[in-house]
């Protein structure tokens, strides 16, 4: 839930540009509407989710 609300409130998504989030032991991955990524990306690139630095970048 940390994710969602993450995306929506600092990357100014709306519900309906995320997809399926999967939530790894290390690693998570967020589906994300493709034409909003880069703004999404420059949005969060220097914001922190609960107090911490995460590592957000497009997965290949």
């Amino acid at each position: 839930m940390d994710i969602v609300g993450f995306l929506i409130q600092k990357g100014k998504l709306e519900k309906t540009d995320l997809g399926l989030i999967e939530v790894k032991d290390t690693i998570s991955f967020a589906a994300v509407n493709k034409n909003k990524v880069k703004a999404m990306l420059g949005l969060i690139a220097e914001e922190k989710m609960k107090g911490k630095k995460y590592k957000i970048e497009i997965a290949r």
